[in-house]
């Protein structure tokens, strides 16, 4: 399983929210001053939030286990299907989840600048 080592909060700009993940055993795991400034093995970051928001950030799609490279007739096709969630009697307010397989190292990151989370948040995958 994993622990959670923070949250990116929601905010309006990005309409999306982030945790970022480590597995449990490599919880502490940090490069030494100078080495890798790429991710701790193992961590994940789970994206939330508008599909409008979450869909321009995904450069892949996650079905069934296998990443397929996203494109504007697939990004098209997964915006009629939310749309059509969201209209109509039983109408439904749908929200996009996308994973990062390879998120920055932690270390990297600015977590106090709320305005730099979107550039934590690309080239993701979204899961379906």
């Amino acid at each position: 399983m994993y622990n959670k080592d923070f949250t990116l909060e929601f905010s309006r700009d990005r309409k999306s929210m982030s945790v970022h993940l480590t597995p449990k055993g490599v919880a502490n795991f940090h490069y030494p001053a100078g080495g890798p400034t790429g991710p701790t093995p193992g961590q994940r970051m789970f994206v939330k939030g508008a599909p409008e928001g979450v869909l321009d950030r995904c450069s892949f799609v996650r079905c069934n286990g296998k990443k397929f490279p996203m494109n504007a007739a697939l990004k098209a096709e997964i915006s009629k299907h939310v749309a059509a969630y969201g209209t109509g009697r039983d109408t439904l307010r749908c929200l996009a989840l996308a994973t990062s397989d390879n998120p920055p190292n932690k270390d990297t990151m600015d977590l106090e600048e709320s305005t730099k989370f979107v550039k934590y948040e690309v080239s993701i995958p979204l899961s379906t």
